[in-house]
């Protein structure tokens, strides 16, 4: 064993690949495989010499690890969680052709495609932008309203707190903070630019007023029209499902049960390493990957 072996350092071994050192003692290192699904920590003692400091001290998935819990005398992931491997083979379990499958598209892509198109056909391309400038702020909510109730038609969201959002947007200037924020959003490519204006629409939305029987201030209202709009750079997000997603794929999602730019942040990362991961399924962007994540993290296990 080579002293410099530390707690957070990624270490290769012969048959078990790489790994990452998730807690230490002074006779003890406890070690997380990548291609591996155990749960718990392998153990080792710190004179074991199988094990070797990796040349490279980055990997997408092992740096997302989410924290450890001590076990007994060991230390162990929130739950068992999914190899890329594993995951992969879950998927093609349900839909072989992978994401150009049929019956793929037509149950999860197709209706949030007509949705993107909706929106994109009333509001995109500066149409929100200008109604607002132009104080056509009534037009602009029924413009919006018109594509939830396709949200609600399709089921794609919960339909209590869909409705409730809609109500909200008669709300006057509240409405109007939250659209302009929505656009600002949507209309900037810069990825620099993204965190402040996703704090900017946050604050906005959360000044929505609280209408309907469902709640407005969700994740899933949060992430709902910006996913629609433009899928490429925004993620869908279903609190409790999502969550346990996340703890299903061994990452780290810093989860909150309120809006927020680290959650949401974690959220678009695990997209991208995801969406890496799953390269040879060739998936278009982040409805493919969410999709993706559902399905393996048992979205259907009812069914």
């Amino acid at each position: 064993m080579k002293d410099c072996i530390e707690h957070g350092n990624l270490v290769m071994h012969e048959t078990l690949g790489l790994g990452k050192v998730v807690e230490s003692t002074d006779d003890r290192l406890y070690v997380i495989f990548r291609d591996h699904g155990d749960r718990k920590a392998k153990r080792f003692a710190q004179s074991y010499q199988g094990l070797v400091l990796s040349e490279v001290q980055s990997d997408s998935l092992l740096d997302c690890l989410p924290p450890v819990v001590q076990e007994g005398n060991n230390w162990a992931l929130p739950r068992q969680r999914l190899t890329a491997d594993g995951a992969v083979a879950r998927f093609l379990g349900r839909w072989p052709g992978g994401f150009i499958d049929a019956s793929y598209h037509a149950s999860e892509r197709a209706g949030k495609l007509a949705i993107h198109t909706l929106f994109a056909e009333q509001l995109g391309d500066g149409k929100l932008a200008s109604l607002l400038d132009e104080d056509q702020l009534a037009e602009a909510v029924a413009r919006t309203k018109l594509v939830l109730k396709e949200v609600v038609r399709l089921k794609l969201a919960s339909s209590l707190e869909t409705n409730a959002l809609a109500e909200a947007l008669e709300s006057g200037k509240p409405a109007r903070a939250y659209l302009k924020a929505l656009d600002k959003l949507l209309a900037s490519d810069d990825d620099s630019a993204l965190e402040a204006n996703y704090l900017a629409y946050i604050k906005a939305f959360s000044t929505l007023p609280q209408v309907g029987k469902g709640r407005v201030f969700t994740w899933s209202n949060a992430s709902l029209l910006p996913s629609l709009a433009k899928p490429a750079t925004h993620m869908f997000m279903k609190s409790d499902v999502t969550k346990k997603a996340g703890e299903t794929m061994g990452f780290d999602l810093k989860y909150d049960a309120t809006p927020n730019w680290t959650t949401y942040a974690a959220l678009l990362k695990m997209g991208r390493v995801w969406g890496e991961a799953v390269a040879a399924l060739s998936p278009a962007d982040l409805i493919d990957v969410q999709a993706f994540i559902h399905v393996t993290c048992g979205g259907y296990d009812k069914e």
